[in-house]
Protein backbone atom coordinates (compact mmCIF):
# COMPACT_ATOMS: atom_id res chain seq x y z
CA UNK A 1 0.00 0.00 0.00
CA UNK A 2 1.42 3.73 -1.21
CA UNK A 3 2.46 5.50 1.88
CA UNK A 4 0.21 8.36 1.19
CA UNK A 5 -2.93 6.45 1.14
CA UNK A 6 -1.92 4.47 4.85
CA UNK A 7 -1.27 8.43 6.17
CA UNK A 8 -4.84 9.31 5.04
CA UNK A 9 -6.61 6.20 6.63
CA UNK A 10 -4.69 7.24 9.69
CA UNK A 11 -5.64 10.93 9.63
CA UNK A 12 -9.00 9.97 8.79
CA UNK A 13 -9.45 8.26 11.65
CA UNK A 14 -8.00 11.14 14.13
CA UNK A 15 -4.78 9.16 14.38
CA UNK A 16 -6.49 6.29 16.62
CA UNK A 17 -6.50 2.49 16.47
CA UNK A 18 -9.94 1.17 15.27
CA UNK A 19 -9.70 -1.97 17.69
CA UNK A 20 -8.77 -0.27 20.94
CA UNK A 21 -9.27 3.39 20.18
CA UNK A 22 -5.78 4.52 21.42
CA UNK A 23 -3.44 6.64 19.92
CA UNK A 24 -1.45 4.56 17.20
CA UNK A 25 1.76 6.42 16.01
CA UNK A 26 3.15 6.21 12.61
CA UNK A 27 5.81 3.87 13.55
CA UNK A 28 2.71 1.47 15.08
CA UNK A 29 0.76 1.83 12.14
CA UNK A 30 -0.51 -1.33 10.62
CA UNK A 31 -3.25 -1.23 7.73
CA UNK A 32 -5.55 -3.78 8.87
CA UNK A 33 -8.40 -5.69 6.63
CA UNK A 34 -11.15 -5.66 9.10
CA UNK A 35 -12.51 -8.69 6.81
CA UNK A 36 -8.70 -10.56 6.71
CA UNK A 37 -7.58 -11.96 3.52
CA UNK A 38 -7.47 -15.97 4.85
CA UNK A 39 -11.51 -15.21 5.28
CA UNK A 40 -13.24 -18.54 3.02
CA UNK A 41 -15.13 -17.48 0.00
CA UNK A 42 -18.14 -19.06 1.35
CA UNK A 43 -17.76 -17.14 4.36
CA UNK A 44 -17.27 -13.68 2.31
CA UNK A 45 -20.52 -14.40 0.35
CA UNK A 46 -22.34 -15.04 3.13
CA UNK A 47 -21.41 -11.61 4.89
CA UNK A 48 -22.33 -9.94 1.20
CA UNK A 49 -25.88 -11.65 1.10
CA UNK A 50 -26.95 -10.92 4.77
CA UNK A 51 -26.25 -7.13 4.50
CA UNK A 52 -27.19 -6.72 0.57
CA UNK A 53 -24.04 -5.92 -0.52
CA UNK A 54 -22.83 -6.21 -4.45
CA UNK A 55 -21.11 -9.14 -4.87
CA UNK A 56 -18.11 -7.69 -6.25
CA UNK A 57 -17.16 -5.66 -3.25
CA UNK A 58 -13.94 -5.12 -3.16
CA UNK A 59 -12.86 -6.17 0.53
CA UNK A 60 -9.49 -4.90 -0.47
CA UNK A 61 -10.85 -1.41 -0.63
CA UNK A 62 -11.04 1.26 1.42
CA UNK A 63 -14.50 0.43 3.08
CA UNK A 64 -12.79 -3.07 4.61
CA UNK A 65 -9.06 -0.95 5.90
CA UNK A 66 -8.66 0.16 9.37
CA UNK A 67 -5.73 1.27 11.32
CA UNK A 68 -4.85 -0.46 14.01
CA UNK A 69 -1.38 -1.14 16.56
CA UNK A 70 0.75 -3.73 15.60
CA UNK A 71 -0.24 -5.85 18.71
CA UNK A 72 -4.29 -5.46 17.88
CA UNK A 73 -3.51 -6.40 14.95
CA UNK A 74 -1.65 -9.74 15.60
CA UNK A 75 -4.03 -10.56 18.18
CA UNK A 76 -6.80 -10.83 15.84
CA UNK A 77 -5.27 -13.12 13.47
CA UNK A 78 -6.71 -16.52 13.67
CA UNK A 79 -8.70 -15.72 16.20
CA UNK A 80 -11.65 -13.50 14.69
CA UNK A 81 -14.20 -14.59 12.84
CA UNK A 82 -16.07 -12.28 11.04
CA UNK A 83 -20.03 -11.64 10.84
CA UNK A 84 -22.46 -9.20 9.53
CA UNK A 85 -23.16 -7.77 12.33
CA UNK A 86 -19.65 -6.78 13.10
CA UNK A 87 -18.89 -5.69 9.43
CA UNK A 88 -21.51 -3.66 9.39
CA UNK A 89 -20.82 -1.17 12.52
CA UNK A 90 -17.25 -1.05 10.20
CA UNK A 91 -18.88 -0.47 6.94
CA UNK A 92 -20.59 2.76 9.08
CA UNK A 93 -17.70 4.43 9.71
CA UNK A 94 -15.59 3.25 6.65
CA UNK A 95 -18.56 5.14 4.49
CA UNK A 96 -18.78 8.14 6.35
CA UNK A 97 -14.93 8.38 6.31
CA UNK A 98 -14.22 7.68 2.68
CA UNK A 99 -14.45 11.06 0.93
CA UNK A 100 -12.48 12.66 4.02
CA UNK A 101 -9.97 9.75 2.68
CA UNK A 102 -9.66 10.55 -1.00
CA UNK A 103 -9.03 14.16 0.21
CA UNK A 104 -6.43 13.99 2.65
CA UNK A 105 -4.40 11.23 -0.10
CA UNK A 106 -5.05 14.53 -2.72
CA UNK A 107 -3.51 16.98 -0.07
CA UNK A 108 -0.48 14.46 0.56
CA UNK A 109 0.04 13.87 -3.19
CA UNK A 110 0.13 17.55 -4.23
CA UNK A 111 2.90 17.56 -0.95
CA UNK A 112 4.94 15.01 -2.43
CA UNK A 113 4.69 16.44 -5.88
CA UNK A 114 5.72 20.08 -3.90
CA UNK A 115 8.73 18.36 -2.07
CA UNK A 116 9.92 16.53 -5.85
CA UNK A 117 9.57 20.17 -7.26
CA UNK A 118 11.49 22.18 -4.65
CA UNK A 119 14.32 19.28 -5.03
CA UNK A 120 14.30 19.81 -8.60
CA UNK A 121 14.91 23.30 -8.02
CA UNK A 122 17.70 22.75 -5.39
CA UNK A 123 19.56 20.28 -7.82
CA UNK A 124 19.45 23.17 -10.52
CA UNK A 125 20.93 25.91 -8.27
CA UNK A 126 23.65 24.18 -6.66
CA UNK A 127 24.52 22.50 -10.13
CA UNK A 128 24.41 26.25 -11.61
CA UNK A 129 22.28 25.46 -13.88
CA UNK A 130 19.69 28.22 -12.82
CA UNK A 131 20.37 31.18 -10.34
CA UNK A 132 17.61 32.16 -7.58
CA UNK A 133 16.19 34.89 -9.47
CA UNK A 134 16.41 33.43 -12.86
CA UNK A 135 13.56 30.85 -11.55
CA UNK A 136 11.73 33.41 -9.60
CA UNK A 137 11.26 35.74 -12.42
CA UNK A 138 10.10 32.42 -15.08
CA UNK A 139 7.59 31.01 -11.96
CA UNK A 140 6.32 35.07 -11.83
CA UNK A 141 6.35 35.55 -15.64
CA UNK A 142 8.70 38.86 -14.92
CA UNK A 143 11.25 39.85 -16.73
CA UNK A 144 14.59 39.04 -15.98
CA UNK A 145 16.19 42.80 -16.22
CA UNK A 146 15.41 46.06 -16.37
CA UNK A 147 15.46 47.88 -20.23
CA UNK A 148 18.47 50.04 -20.59
CA UNK A 149 17.22 53.44 -20.52
CA UNK A 150 18.91 57.17 -20.36
CA UNK A 151 16.22 59.42 -20.70
CA UNK A 152 16.41 62.65 -19.64
CA UNK A 153 14.58 66.09 -20.12
CA UNK A 154 14.51 69.74 -18.76
CA UNK A 155 12.59 68.40 -15.51
CA UNK A 156 13.28 64.37 -15.27
CA UNK A 157 16.42 61.82 -15.49
CA UNK A 158 15.66 58.08 -15.64
CA UNK A 159 18.39 55.91 -16.27
CA UNK A 160 18.62 52.60 -15.54
CA UNK A 161 21.16 49.41 -16.25
CA UNK A 162 20.25 45.70 -16.06
CA UNK A 163 19.49 45.63 -12.46
CA UNK A 164 19.84 48.88 -11.37
CA UNK A 165 17.23 51.87 -11.91
CA UNK A 166 17.34 55.96 -10.85
CA UNK A 167 14.33 58.11 -11.23
CA UNK A 168 15.13 61.55 -10.70
CA UNK A 169 13.09 64.74 -10.49
CA UNK A 170 15.12 67.72 -11.37
CA UNK A 171 14.86 70.69 -9.15
CA UNK A 172 13.05 73.57 -9.87
CA UNK A 173 12.98 77.04 -8.80
CA UNK A 174 12.23 78.58 -6.32
CA UNK A 175 12.55 75.16 -4.18
CA UNK A 176 15.69 74.30 -5.56
CA UNK A 177 15.02 71.10 -4.49
CA UNK A 178 15.13 67.54 -6.08
CA UNK A 179 14.36 64.18 -5.46
CA UNK A 180 15.18 60.22 -6.27
CA UNK A 181 13.85 56.91 -6.38
CA UNK A 182 16.36 54.23 -6.48
CA UNK A 183 15.14 50.68 -7.45
CA UNK A 184 16.77 47.17 -7.72
CA UNK A 185 16.33 43.66 -9.41
CA UNK A 186 17.75 42.03 -6.78
CA UNK A 187 15.21 39.12 -5.61
CA UNK A 188 16.05 40.64 -2.39
CA UNK A 189 15.39 44.41 -2.42
CA UNK A 190 12.69 43.62 -5.65
CA UNK A 191 9.81 45.64 -4.02
CA UNK A 192 11.62 48.33 -2.48
CA UNK A 193 11.18 52.08 -3.72
CA UNK A 194 14.29 53.92 -2.10
CA UNK A 195 13.54 57.86 -1.56
CA UNK A 196 15.64 60.30 -0.87
CA UNK A 197 15.11 64.23 -0.96
CA UNK A 198 17.44 67.08 -1.93
CA UNK A 199 19.89 66.52 1.45
CA UNK A 200 19.76 62.12 1.15
CA UNK A 201 21.09 62.78 -2.82
CA UNK A 202 23.82 65.42 -2.16
CA UNK A 203 25.08 64.15 1.14
CA UNK A 204 24.74 60.56 0.89
CA UNK A 205 24.64 59.75 -2.94
CA UNK A 206 26.89 62.30 -4.39
CA UNK A 207 29.47 61.24 -1.69
CA UNK A 208 32.78 60.26 -3.71
CA UNK A 209 31.46 60.85 -7.22
CA UNK A 210 33.69 59.52 -10.03
CA UNK A 211 35.48 57.14 -7.29
CA UNK A 212 35.84 53.09 -7.48
CA UNK A 213 33.43 51.07 -5.23
CA UNK A 214 36.43 49.22 -4.01
CA UNK A 215 37.73 52.76 -2.74
CA UNK A 216 35.56 53.08 0.03
CA UNK A 217 34.75 57.09 -0.81
CA UNK A 218 31.17 56.00 -1.15
CA UNK A 219 29.16 56.85 1.85
CA UNK A 220 26.51 54.37 0.89
CA UNK A 221 28.67 51.27 0.77
CA UNK A 222 29.36 49.67 4.68
CA UNK A 223 31.66 47.24 3.69
CA UNK A 224 33.07 44.73 0.61
CA UNK A 225 33.46 41.45 1.03
CA UNK A 226 34.99 40.32 -2.51
CA UNK A 227 34.76 36.46 -1.25
CA UNK A 228 31.48 36.39 -1.29
CA UNK A 229 31.57 38.96 -4.30
CA UNK A 230 29.14 41.39 -2.32
CA UNK A 231 28.96 44.49 -1.03
CA UNK A 232 26.57 45.88 2.04
CA UNK A 233 25.32 49.66 1.40
CA UNK A 234 22.86 51.69 3.04
CA UNK A 235 20.69 53.81 0.91
CA UNK A 236 18.72 55.84 3.76
CA UNK A 237 17.33 53.97 6.59
CA UNK A 238 17.78 50.28 4.19
CA UNK A 239 20.92 48.17 5.14
CA UNK A 240 21.04 45.37 2.33
CA UNK A 241 23.36 42.91 0.11
CA UNK A 242 23.94 43.60 -3.55
CA UNK A 243 26.24 42.11 -5.80
CA UNK A 244 29.44 43.99 -6.55
CA UNK A 245 28.20 44.28 -10.66
CA UNK A 246 25.29 45.63 -8.73
CA UNK A 247 26.81 48.27 -6.44
CA UNK A 248 29.39 49.07 -9.84
CA UNK A 249 25.93 49.89 -11.98
CA UNK A 250 24.61 51.74 -9.15
CA UNK A 251 27.70 54.08 -9.30
CA UNK A 252 27.84 54.73 -13.06
CA UNK A 253 24.60 55.50 -12.76
CA UNK A 254 25.15 58.06 -9.51
CA UNK A 255 28.24 59.58 -12.01
CA UNK A 256 25.71 60.40 -14.95
CA UNK A 257 23.07 61.77 -13.21
CA UNK A 258 25.32 63.68 -10.36
CA UNK A 259 26.31 66.59 -13.01
CA UNK A 260 23.31 67.03 -14.78
CA UNK A 261 21.61 67.68 -11.12
CA UNK A 262 24.41 69.92 -9.93
CA UNK A 263 24.57 72.01 -13.46
CA UNK A 264 20.53 72.46 -13.16
CA UNK A 265 20.80 73.86 -9.80
CA UNK A 266 23.90 76.05 -11.54
CA UNK A 267 21.27 77.33 -14.46
CA UNK A 268 18.54 77.90 -12.00
CA UNK A 269 20.88 80.30 -9.97
CA UNK A 270 21.90 81.65 -13.00
CA UNK A 271 18.80 83.21 -14.05
CA UNK A 272 18.33 84.42 -10.62
CA UNK A 273 21.25 85.35 -9.61
CA UNK A 274 21.25 83.65 -6.16
CA UNK A 275 25.04 82.15 -6.13
CA UNK A 276 26.24 84.56 -3.83
CA UNK A 277 23.91 84.28 -1.50
CA UNK A 278 23.88 81.97 1.73
CA UNK A 279 20.46 79.94 1.49
CA UNK A 280 18.61 80.22 5.01
CA UNK A 281 16.19 77.58 6.59
CA UNK A 282 13.04 79.55 5.75
CA UNK A 283 13.67 78.80 2.30
CA UNK A 284 15.08 82.71 1.39
CA UNK A 285 18.21 83.78 0.19
CA UNK A 286 20.55 86.27 2.79
CA UNK A 287 21.53 89.14 1.32
CA UNK A 288 23.17 91.64 3.74
CA UNK A 289 23.38 92.24 7.29
CA UNK A 290 21.83 95.65 8.64
CA UNK A 291 20.85 97.02 12.27
CA UNK A 292 17.77 96.60 13.34
CA UNK A 293 17.85 100.00 13.85
CA UNK A 294 18.06 100.63 10.31
CA UNK A 295 15.11 98.13 9.13
CA UNK A 296 12.89 99.74 11.75
CA UNK A 297 13.72 103.03 9.89
CA UNK A 298 13.75 101.31 6.46
CA UNK A 299 10.04 100.34 7.40
CA UNK A 300 8.94 103.61 8.42
CA UNK A 301 10.57 104.74 4.99
CA UNK A 302 8.52 102.54 3.44
CA UNK A 303 4.85 102.77 5.02
CA UNK A 304 5.52 106.84 4.90
CA UNK A 305 6.03 105.83 0.96
CA UNK A 306 3.17 103.76 0.26
CA UNK A 307 2.39 103.76 -3.25
CA UNK A 308 -1.47 104.61 -2.91
CA UNK A 309 -0.28 107.50 -1.07
CA UNK A 310 1.65 109.80 -3.17
CA UNK A 311 3.12 110.55 -6.27
CA UNK A 312 6.68 110.80 -6.07
CA UNK A 313 8.49 108.10 -7.86
CA UNK A 314 9.82 106.72 -4.49
CA UNK A 315 5.97 106.11 -3.69
CA UNK A 316 6.93 102.05 -4.53
CA UNK A 317 6.27 100.42 -1.76
CA UNK A 318 3.17 98.61 0.29
CA UNK A 319 3.71 99.81 3.37
CA UNK A 320 1.15 97.60 5.70
CA UNK A 321 3.16 94.81 6.49
CA UNK A 322 6.31 93.76 8.68
CA UNK A 323 8.84 93.49 5.22
CA UNK A 324 9.29 95.38 2.36
CA UNK A 325 7.14 94.65 -1.03
CA UNK A 326 8.32 96.26 -3.67
CA UNK A 327 5.18 97.46 -6.09
CA UNK A 328 6.23 100.20 -9.03
CA UNK A 329 7.10 100.38 -12.44
CA UNK A 330 10.87 100.07 -13.79
CA UNK A 331 11.93 102.11 -16.51
CA UNK A 332 10.23 101.06 -20.41
CA UNK A 333 7.52 98.39 -17.93
CA UNK A 334 4.15 99.42 -18.20
CA UNK A 335 3.02 96.31 -16.19
CA UNK A 336 1.92 97.66 -12.56
CA UNK A 337 3.11 94.24 -10.30
CA UNK A 338 4.87 93.08 -6.97
CA UNK A 339 8.68 93.30 -8.43
CA UNK A 340 10.72 91.75 -5.10
CA UNK A 341 10.18 90.67 -1.31
CA UNK A 342 12.47 91.44 1.59
CA UNK A 343 12.35 89.63 5.00
CA UNK A 344 13.75 90.08 7.93
CA UNK A 345 15.17 86.99 9.42
CA UNK A 346 17.39 86.79 12.72
CA UNK A 347 21.34 86.74 12.77
CA UNK A 348 21.35 84.31 15.64
CA UNK A 349 18.45 81.65 16.09
CA UNK A 350 20.41 79.63 18.65
CA UNK A 351 19.24 79.87 21.88
CA UNK A 352 22.62 80.01 23.42
CA UNK A 353 23.89 82.88 21.16
CA UNK A 354 20.91 84.84 22.52
CA UNK A 355 22.93 84.42 25.85
CA UNK A 356 26.04 85.81 24.40
CA UNK A 357 25.75 88.12 22.65
CA UNK A 358 23.70 90.75 21.01
CA UNK A 359 20.84 90.11 18.74
CA UNK A 360 21.05 93.66 17.31
CA UNK A 361 20.98 92.63 14.23
CA UNK A 362 18.99 91.16 11.02
CA UNK A 363 19.20 89.77 7.67
CA UNK A 364 17.78 91.16 4.99
CA UNK A 365 16.27 88.10 2.99
CA UNK A 366 15.06 88.13 -0.77
CA UNK A 367 11.77 85.98 -0.66
CA UNK A 368 11.23 84.12 -3.89
CA UNK A 369 8.54 81.91 -3.97
CA UNK A 370 5.96 84.75 -3.73
CA UNK A 371 7.08 85.79 -6.69
CA UNK A 372 8.07 82.96 -8.97
CA UNK A 373 6.04 79.92 -9.01
CA UNK A 374 6.18 78.58 -12.80
CA UNK A 375 9.10 78.68 -15.76
CA UNK A 376 7.77 81.53 -17.88
CA UNK A 377 8.45 83.88 -15.15
CA UNK A 378 12.25 83.07 -15.55
CA UNK A 379 11.74 85.72 -18.71
CA UNK A 380 10.62 88.19 -16.58
CA UNK A 381 13.26 88.00 -13.95
CA UNK A 382 15.83 88.16 -16.88
CA UNK A 383 13.72 91.69 -18.18
CA UNK A 384 13.50 93.02 -14.20
CA UNK A 385 9.91 92.53 -14.13
CA UNK A 386 10.56 90.52 -10.99
CA UNK A 387 13.89 91.13 -9.50
CA UNK A 388 16.51 88.60 -9.39
CA UNK A 389 18.38 88.45 -6.01
CA UNK A 390 21.20 90.17 -7.25
CA UNK A 391 19.08 93.29 -8.52
CA UNK A 392 17.67 93.30 -5.57
CA UNK A 393 20.79 93.43 -3.38
CA UNK A 394 22.21 96.18 -5.58
CA UNK A 395 19.21 97.86 -5.22
CA UNK A 396 19.18 97.92 -1.65
CA UNK A 397 23.02 99.17 -1.26
CA UNK A 398 23.22 101.62 -3.58
CA UNK A 399 19.58 103.08 -3.49
CA UNK A 400 17.07 102.33 -0.64
CA UNK A 401 19.42 102.36 2.68
CA UNK A 402 21.73 105.33 1.08
CA UNK A 403 17.85 107.08 0.58
CA UNK A 404 16.38 105.97 4.22
CA UNK A 405 19.34 107.50 5.87
CA UNK A 406 19.27 110.57 3.94
CA UNK A 407 15.69 110.79 4.41
CA UNK A 408 16.36 110.39 8.41
CA UNK A 409 18.73 113.18 8.24
CA UNK A 410 16.57 115.15 6.78
CA UNK A 411 13.83 114.94 9.09
CA UNK A 412 16.51 115.02 12.13
CA UNK A 413 17.50 118.57 10.99
CA UNK A 414 16.14 121.79 12.85
CA UNK A 415 13.42 123.63 11.62
CA UNK A 416 15.38 126.65 10.69
CA UNK A 417 18.15 124.10 8.52
CA UNK A 418 15.33 123.24 6.84
CA UNK A 419 13.54 126.04 6.03
CA UNK A 420 16.39 127.95 5.00
CA UNK A 421 19.45 125.51 4.09
CA UNK A 422 19.57 123.68 0.98
CA UNK A 423 17.63 120.57 0.91
CA UNK A 424 19.68 117.34 -0.66
CA UNK A 425 17.47 115.47 -3.24
CA UNK A 426 16.55 112.13 -2.72
CA UNK A 427 18.44 109.54 -4.99
CA UNK A 428 16.09 108.35 -7.91
CA UNK A 429 15.30 104.55 -7.41
CA UNK A 430 15.27 104.05 -10.77
CA UNK A 431 17.34 106.42 -13.47
CA UNK A 432 20.24 105.60 -14.37
CA UNK A 433 20.65 102.27 -12.00
CA UNK A 434 22.69 100.16 -13.44
CA UNK A 435 20.62 96.86 -14.78
CA UNK A 436 23.34 95.09 -15.66
CA UNK A 437 23.61 92.33 -13.64
CA UNK A 438 25.72 89.48 -15.47
CA UNK A 439 28.26 87.86 -13.16
CA UNK A 440 31.47 87.56 -14.07
CA UNK A 441 31.80 84.00 -14.57
CA UNK A 442 34.71 81.99 -12.40
CA UNK A 443 37.61 82.31 -14.24
CA UNK A 444 39.66 79.66 -15.66
CA UNK A 445 42.98 78.01 -14.77
CA UNK A 446 43.95 79.02 -18.05
CA UNK A 447 43.33 83.03 -17.71
CA UNK A 448 45.93 83.44 -14.87
CA UNK A 449 48.74 84.93 -16.34
CA UNK A 450 51.22 85.74 -13.34
CA UNK A 451 52.75 83.75 -10.53
CA UNK A 452 51.27 85.55 -7.68
CA UNK A 453 47.37 85.51 -9.28
CA UNK A 454 47.98 81.34 -9.89
CA UNK A 455 49.22 81.48 -6.31
CA UNK A 456 46.10 82.82 -4.74
CA UNK A 457 44.11 80.21 -6.73
CA UNK A 458 45.60 77.57 -5.23
CA UNK A 459 45.63 79.13 -2.16
CA UNK A 460 41.49 79.27 -2.23
CA UNK A 461 41.79 75.85 -3.64
CA UNK A 462 43.72 74.83 -0.41
CA UNK A 463 41.36 76.30 2.04
CA UNK A 464 38.32 74.72 0.29
CA UNK A 465 40.05 71.15 0.74
CA UNK A 466 41.04 72.10 4.45
CA UNK A 467 37.41 72.39 4.69
CA UNK A 468 35.88 69.76 2.57
CA UNK A 469 38.51 67.13 3.20
CA UNK A 470 35.95 64.04 2.31
CA UNK A 471 36.00 64.68 -1.32
CA UNK A 472 37.32 62.04 -3.84
CA UNK A 473 39.71 62.85 -6.16
CA UNK A 474 41.43 61.41 -9.32
CA UNK A 475 45.13 60.50 -9.65
CA UNK A 476 45.93 62.44 -12.46
CA UNK A 477 44.80 65.21 -10.25
CA UNK A 478 47.18 65.05 -7.45
CA UNK A 479 49.62 64.00 -10.17
CA UNK A 480 49.70 67.29 -11.59
CA UNK A 481 49.97 69.07 -8.11
CA UNK A 482 53.45 66.46 -7.63
CA UNK A 483 54.57 67.39 -11.22
CA UNK A 484 53.82 71.39 -10.07
CA UNK A 485 55.75 70.80 -7.30
CA UNK A 486 58.48 69.50 -8.73
CA UNK A 487 58.66 72.74 -10.96
CA UNK A 488 59.23 74.95 -8.82
CA UNK A 489 61.76 73.12 -6.68
CA UNK A 490 63.57 72.79 -9.85
CA UNK A 491 63.05 76.19 -11.13
CA UNK A 492 62.69 78.64 -7.59
CA UNK A 493 65.12 79.44 -5.32
CA UNK A 494 63.81 79.07 -1.43
CA UNK A 495 64.56 80.59 1.53
CA UNK A 496 65.42 78.59 4.77
CA UNK A 497 61.75 79.24 6.13
CA UNK A 498 60.19 78.46 3.08
CA UNK A 499 62.88 75.17 2.86
CA UNK A 500 62.56 73.97 6.26
CA UNK A 501 58.56 74.01 6.09
CA UNK A 502 58.96 72.58 2.22
CA UNK A 503 61.47 69.65 3.69
CA UNK A 504 58.99 68.66 6.41
CA UNK A 505 55.84 68.77 4.50
CA UNK A 506 57.32 66.49 1.95
CA UNK A 507 59.50 64.33 3.75
CA UNK A 508 62.60 65.86 2.47
CA UNK A 509 66.19 66.06 4.35
CA UNK A 510 68.79 68.76 4.11
CA UNK A 511 68.66 69.45 -0.03
CA UNK A 512 66.41 70.12 -2.60
CA UNK A 513 67.03 66.98 -4.48
CA UNK A 514 66.27 65.17 -1.35
CA UNK A 515 62.63 66.97 -1.72
CA UNK A 516 62.63 65.96 -5.34
CA UNK A 517 63.53 62.28 -4.67
CA UNK A 518 60.87 61.82 -2.15
CA UNK A 519 58.09 63.54 -4.62
CA UNK A 520 58.61 61.58 -7.15
CA UNK A 521 58.58 58.46 -4.82
CA UNK A 522 55.15 59.92 -4.39
CA UNK A 523 54.66 60.37 -7.76
CA UNK A 524 55.33 56.25 -8.04
CA UNK A 525 53.18 55.00 -5.03
CA UNK A 526 49.91 56.47 -7.03
CA UNK A 527 50.38 53.84 -9.96
CA UNK A 528 48.77 51.63 -7.31
CA UNK A 529 45.97 53.60 -6.51
CA UNK A 530 42.48 54.93 -8.04
CA UNK A 531 42.28 57.73 -6.12
CA UNK A 532 42.93 60.25 -2.84
CA UNK A 533 41.01 61.99 -0.46
CA UNK A 534 40.60 65.64 0.33
CA UNK A 535 42.88 65.83 2.81
CA UNK A 536 46.22 64.30 1.22
CA UNK A 537 45.73 66.69 -1.26
CA UNK A 538 45.38 69.69 0.97
CA UNK A 539 49.08 68.79 2.23
CA UNK A 540 50.22 68.77 -0.78
CA UNK A 541 49.05 71.85 -1.44
CA UNK A 542 50.29 73.83 1.00
CA UNK A 543 53.88 73.00 0.02
CA UNK A 544 52.82 74.44 -3.63
CA UNK A 545 51.25 77.53 -1.80
CA UNK A 546 54.64 77.80 -0.30
CA UNK A 547 56.63 77.86 -3.15
CA UNK A 548 54.85 79.95 -5.33
CA UNK A 549 54.10 82.57 -2.71
CA UNK A 550 57.87 82.66 -1.32
CA UNK A 551 59.82 81.05 -4.16
CA UNK A 552 62.15 83.67 -6.50
CA UNK A 553 61.91 82.36 -10.10
CA UNK A 554 64.85 85.08 -10.50
CA UNK A 555 65.24 85.62 -14.00
CA UNK A 556 63.24 82.64 -16.05
CA UNK A 557 60.45 83.70 -18.60
CA UNK A 558 57.47 83.89 -16.00
CA UNK A 559 55.13 83.54 -18.75
CA UNK A 560 56.92 80.27 -19.49
CA UNK A 561 56.63 78.71 -16.04
CA UNK A 562 52.87 79.91 -15.81
CA UNK A 563 51.98 77.97 -19.12
CA UNK A 564 53.58 74.73 -17.80
CA UNK A 565 51.75 75.36 -13.97
CA UNK A 566 48.89 75.53 -15.80
CA UNK A 567 48.86 72.37 -18.22
CA UNK A 568 49.80 70.43 -14.89
CA UNK A 569 46.72 71.85 -12.14
CA UNK A 570 44.37 71.83 -15.51
CA UNK A 571 42.40 68.85 -14.00
CA UNK A 572 42.47 69.91 -10.54
CA UNK A 573 40.49 72.79 -11.60
CA UNK A 574 38.42 70.89 -13.40
CA UNK A 575 37.45 68.64 -10.21
CA UNK A 576 37.65 71.56 -7.65
CA UNK A 577 34.90 73.23 -9.86
CA UNK A 578 32.60 70.38 -9.84
CA UNK A 579 33.19 69.62 -5.79
CA UNK A 580 32.94 73.35 -5.17
CA UNK A 581 29.53 73.27 -7.09
CA UNK A 582 29.08 70.41 -5.06
CA UNK A 583 29.28 71.77 -2.16
CA UNK A 584 27.10 74.78 -2.90
CA UNK A 585 24.45 72.47 -3.70
CA UNK A 586 24.36 70.92 -0.60
CA UNK A 587 24.25 74.84 1.26
CA UNK A 588 21.08 74.93 -0.41
CA UNK A 589 19.64 72.55 2.53
CA UNK A 590 21.15 74.20 5.32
Amino acid sequence: MKTNLRRAIWKAHKKKCYYCDENVSIRELEIDHFIPKSTDKSLKEELLRELMLDSNFDFNGLKNLVPSHTSCNNARKGRYVPTAKSFSGVLVITERLLQKILEIKEELDLEEKYDENIGQIESYIEKGQASVEELYDYLNKDEANFEEVENIDHSSIRVSTKNVMIQCLLPRFPELHGSMLITFRSLRVRDCLITFNHSGIVNEIFQGIGSSPKDGYRGFIVYNDASKNSSVVQLGNNRFSLTLDEVSQLCRLIDKISPIYINTIKSIENVFKTQSFAYSTKGRFRLLKISRSLWREILEFAFEHDYENGTTEWHIFDGRASYLKIYCQTPGDSDRDYRTFIYPEAVDEGLWDKFISSDNEVWLCWEPSILIDNESDNTRVQNNIIWSAKYTYDWLLTRLIPTVIEYRREKDRSLLQRLFGQKKKLLSPFNEFNLDLAYNNALLITDYKDIDTLGKWVREVQVFFAIHSNHYLSVGTIEGVYKSIMLCLRNFKLNQGTFEYIKIKLDGNRSIESIIASVESKLNDLSNKNGINGSNMEYALRSLCALLHEGNYGEQDEAILVQKLTIFLEMLSQEYRFLSDLERVRDLWK
